[in-house]
């Protein structure tokens, strides 16, 4: 009777062997697909009516395909790692400092901090971050890790900046900077 208890015990632990592996590599073959789709669609040429809406959307691209590439290594490590390790992610992505994030912003979005340091003078450099870190759909999370923000403070912060902006709701921001794409055609 034990032997038999034993054989099935081990028949059983075969098979979620077996399935643990079948599983890994589906996951393996799924994250591959998903780079490979991000590289092929950063790939394409402009199809779009709004350039820099397109160009936008490259940037959140390129954005996920290194967060993609990353995460494994990213999730082996503690909650405090995670949190260095993703604003250096970001800060390799977007620029060291807020200077450099504004100058590649300019670069892809025809002067786009400029425009907006123009028109919101009251703008603080911190909201202006904030307000492109929406652009690119960065998350809240991401944010406050990016921008050193607690949590909690965020909501703050984005009605203060809806109200810089002369906006209804703090949920319009997003809106708010789609809108300033598309009505700022970028010049060739």
């Amino acid at each position: 009777m034990l032997n038999i208890l034993s054989y099935i015990a081990f028949v059983l632990l075969g098979i979620l062997f077996i399935l643990y592996v079948l599983f890994t590599h589906m996951q393996s073959r799924r994250k591959d697909n998903i780079i490979s789709n991000m590289q092929q669609r950063l790939n394409e040429p402009n199809k779009n009516d709004f350039p820099l809406l397109e160009q936008r959307d490259r940037w959140i691209l390129e954005i996920r395909l290194r967060r993609e590439q990353t995460a494994q290594q990213r999730q082996q490590l503690k909650v405090k790692q995670r949190e260095t390790f993703d604003r250096q992610f970001y800060q390799d992505i977007l620029g060291q400092n807020t200077d450099s994030f504004f100058k590649r912003t300019d670069q892809r979005f025809d002067g786009l901090t400029q425009q907006l340091r123009q028109n919101y003078p009251q703008i603080t450099d911190k909201e202006l971050q904030l307000l492109l870190l929406y652009l690119l759909d960065i998350s809240d999370n991401d944010i406050c890790t990016i921008l050193e923000y607690a949590p909690n403070s965020l909501p703050t912060i984005k009605n203060r900046l809806s109200k810089k902006l002369k906006l209804k709701r703090a949920s319009d921001i997003h809106n708010f900077i789609i809108s300033l794409l598309k009505n700022n055609p970028k010049k060739d």
